[in-house]
């Protein structure tokens, strides 16, 4: 339901170990923060499946993982 504001790069949804189940919310990332953006202000407040949508842009970016960074070519430390 997101993907018709923007490019989505990944998504992710945490669910609870015992068993399985959803918990409740979860994180779709866009490729340009203006359809994230966009994609907050369009989606916030709607109802999906009887509940209703509390939809935020992140206000930090997600912490790079070295490893990810490094296959990617992006990390400028050690190697």
């Amino acid at each position: 339901m997101f993907e018709k504001y923007g490019e989505i790069g990944d998504c992710y949804i945490p669910r609870d170990r015992r068993n399985m189940q959803g918990r409740g919310f979860g994180f779709v990332r866009f490729y340009r923060r203006k359809d994230a953006e966009y994609a907050a202000e369009r989606m916030d407040g709607r109802r999906v499946g009887g509940r209703e949508l509390r939809v935020n842009v992140a206000k930090y970016s997600r912490p790079v993982d070295d490893r990810e960074a490094r296959r990617r070519g992006e990390f400028g430390g050690r190697r």
